[in-house]
């Protein structure tokens, strides 16, 4: 039986394109994006919101620290709440994720400059990534706007990456 434990993990190794000397890591860089109080002005009330911003990044890198495969996501978590401290959200509501809205997420619609939706340009960065240490992709120029100023991507992904790269910087130095 553990012969065959062994093999079926060595295969999915294999399948995966994950060597047994590869190390994994998991970023998660967390920021308040926004926040607005809540306030009453000439007897009008105005709602206050806050948003908070989190991106998650997988990495896996070989020996020489070169990533094998990467992977992002991030999750804008939108609260409001009333003058009189109401909370508008409901408890258990589901948050989803900008990689598994899609085309839901609507990016590409409200964007003039966008060259695809969220997860489009966020996998042409993983593409990116590959091959590249860690050091090479934290180094490589930056648009004003965050994006990375790189002939690869130009055409590809053009959103702003900065937390993103946090999050690729937290994972590999958590990658064991």
């Amino acid at each position: 039986m553990m012969k065959k434990l062994i093999a079926l993990s060595l295969l999915l190794c294999c399948l995966t394109g994950v060597a047994l000397a590869d190390t994994y890591g998991m970023g998660v860089y967390t920021e308040i994006s926004a926040a607005e109080s809540a306030y009453v002005e000439d007897g009008d009330e105005y709602d206050g919101k806050y948003e908070v911003y989190t991106h998650v990044c997988h990495v896996v890198l070989d020996e020489e620290g070169k990533i094998v495969d990467v992977w992002f996501d991030a999750v804008q978590t939108k609260l409001g709440f009333t003058a009189k401290g109401e909370v508008k959200n409901e408890a258990g509501s589901l948050i989803t994720s900008k990689f598994d809205l899609k085309e839901k997420y609507g990016m590409a619609a409200y964007a003039p400059n966008a060259v695809g939706e969220w997860y489009e340009q966020a996998r042409a960065l993983e593409l990116y990534c590959i091959g590249k240490t860690v050091e090479e992709v934290l180094s490589a120029p930056t648009t004003e706007a965050g994006a990375l100023d790189v002939e690869d991507l130009k055409t590809s992904c053009t959103i702003g990456v900065t937390e993103m790269l946090k999050a690729l910087e937290m994972a590999a130095a958590n990658a064991r």
